[in-house]
Protein backbone atom coordinates (compact mmCIF):
# COMPACT_ATOMS: atom_id res chain seq x y z
CA UNK A 1 0.00 0.00 0.00
CA UNK A 2 0.97 3.36 -0.77
CA UNK A 3 0.36 6.81 1.44
CA UNK A 4 0.63 10.13 0.11
CA UNK A 5 0.33 13.24 1.95
CA UNK A 6 -1.29 16.24 0.55
CA UNK A 7 -0.35 20.11 1.88
CA UNK A 8 -2.67 23.28 0.49
CA UNK A 9 -0.53 26.39 1.22
CA UNK A 10 -2.18 29.18 -0.62
CA UNK A 11 -0.13 31.66 -2.80
CA UNK A 12 2.68 29.04 -3.77
CA UNK A 13 2.80 27.60 -7.18
CA UNK A 14 1.33 24.98 -7.29
CA UNK A 15 -0.86 25.55 -4.23
CA UNK A 16 -1.45 22.10 -3.36
CA UNK A 17 1.27 19.98 -2.97
CA UNK A 18 2.26 15.84 -2.70
CA UNK A 19 4.64 14.02 -0.78
CA UNK A 20 6.20 12.08 -2.00
CA UNK A 21 6.62 12.70 -5.55
CA UNK A 22 7.49 10.95 -7.49
CA UNK A 23 4.78 8.18 -5.52
CA UNK A 24 6.68 4.39 -6.40
CA UNK A 25 4.68 1.69 -6.78
CA UNK A 26 5.13 -2.27 -7.76
CA UNK A 27 1.96 -3.84 -9.40
CA UNK A 28 4.27 -6.47 -10.63
CA UNK A 29 2.73 -8.78 -7.78
CA UNK A 30 -0.89 -7.22 -8.33
CA UNK A 31 -2.96 -4.39 -7.64
CA UNK A 32 -1.35 -1.65 -5.23
CA UNK A 33 -3.71 0.17 -3.56
CA UNK A 34 -2.48 4.50 -3.35
CA UNK A 35 -4.21 6.56 -0.73
CA UNK A 36 -3.72 10.52 -0.52
CA UNK A 37 -4.93 12.32 2.98
CA UNK A 38 -4.48 15.90 4.49
CA UNK A 39 -1.23 16.94 5.67
CA UNK A 40 -1.96 17.49 9.45
CA UNK A 41 -3.75 20.27 10.28
CA UNK A 42 -4.77 20.64 7.09
CA UNK A 43 -8.46 21.75 6.51
CA UNK A 44 -9.30 21.59 3.07
CA UNK A 45 -11.75 18.64 1.64
CA UNK A 46 -10.53 16.71 -1.31
CA UNK A 47 -12.57 17.27 -4.88
CA UNK A 48 -10.86 15.08 -7.56
CA UNK A 49 -8.14 12.85 -8.96
CA UNK A 50 -7.65 13.93 -12.60
CA UNK A 51 -5.19 12.39 -15.24
CA UNK A 52 -3.76 13.60 -18.01
CA UNK A 53 -4.60 11.03 -20.27
CA UNK A 54 -7.57 8.31 -19.18
CA UNK A 55 -7.68 7.55 -15.98
CA UNK A 56 -5.65 4.16 -15.77
CA UNK A 57 -6.83 3.22 -12.50
CA UNK A 58 -9.44 1.16 -11.49
CA UNK A 59 -11.95 2.28 -7.90
CA UNK A 60 -10.86 5.51 -7.64
CA UNK A 61 -13.06 7.04 -4.53
CA UNK A 62 -12.62 10.36 -3.49
CA UNK A 63 -13.77 11.40 0.19
CA UNK A 64 -13.73 14.68 1.79
CA UNK A 65 -10.73 13.23 3.54
CA UNK A 66 -9.23 11.08 1.78
CA UNK A 67 -8.47 9.60 -2.15
CA UNK A 68 -8.42 5.80 -2.58
CA UNK A 69 -7.11 4.53 -5.90
CA UNK A 70 -6.16 1.14 -7.27
CA UNK A 71 -3.31 0.55 -9.54
CA UNK A 72 -3.59 -2.63 -11.32
CA UNK A 73 -1.27 -1.02 -14.56
CA UNK A 74 1.13 -3.47 -16.20
CA UNK A 75 4.40 -2.74 -16.69
CA UNK A 76 7.01 0.60 -15.88
CA UNK A 77 4.65 3.17 -16.75
CA UNK A 78 4.75 7.21 -15.38
CA UNK A 79 1.07 8.43 -14.52
CA UNK A 80 1.01 12.70 -14.00
CA UNK A 81 -1.92 13.23 -12.51
CA UNK A 82 -3.11 16.41 -10.56
CA UNK A 83 -5.41 16.80 -7.08
CA UNK A 84 -7.85 18.74 -6.33
CA UNK A 85 -9.01 20.49 -3.51
CA UNK A 86 -11.27 22.39 -2.08
CA UNK A 87 -11.04 25.28 0.74
CA UNK A 88 -13.63 28.54 1.58
CA UNK A 89 -15.51 27.62 -1.62
CA UNK A 90 -12.30 27.69 -3.70
CA UNK A 91 -10.56 25.21 -5.73
CA UNK A 92 -6.83 25.13 -5.87
CA UNK A 93 -4.20 22.35 -7.74
CA UNK A 94 -1.41 20.40 -7.77
CA UNK A 95 -0.26 21.76 -10.97
CA UNK A 96 0.18 25.19 -12.11
CA UNK A 97 -1.26 24.66 -15.49
CA UNK A 98 -4.32 23.45 -15.21
CA UNK A 99 -6.80 23.92 -17.89
CA UNK A 100 -10.20 22.50 -19.29
CA UNK A 101 -13.51 21.48 -17.48
CA UNK A 102 -15.04 18.42 -15.97
CA UNK A 103 -18.19 18.25 -14.06
CA UNK A 104 -17.84 22.67 -13.98
CA UNK A 105 -14.27 22.42 -12.86
CA UNK A 106 -11.23 23.22 -14.86
CA UNK A 107 -9.03 20.40 -14.68
CA UNK A 108 -6.38 18.53 -16.68
CA UNK A 109 -3.09 20.03 -17.52
CA UNK A 110 1.12 20.04 -18.35
CA UNK A 111 2.69 19.16 -14.90
CA UNK A 112 1.97 17.83 -11.31
CA UNK A 113 2.43 14.95 -9.08
CA UNK A 114 3.53 11.28 -10.87
CA UNK A 115 3.05 7.71 -9.80
CA UNK A 116 5.54 5.75 -10.98
CA UNK A 117 5.31 2.32 -11.77
CA UNK A 118 8.14 -0.05 -11.10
Amino acid sequence: MAKATVTLTIGNNPPVTVDPDPIDVDTASGIEIIHWKPARGSKFTFVALIFKEPNPFQNVVVSDDEIIARDNTNGPEAHKYIILVKDDNENYYSSEHATGRAGGTPVSGGGGPTIRNN
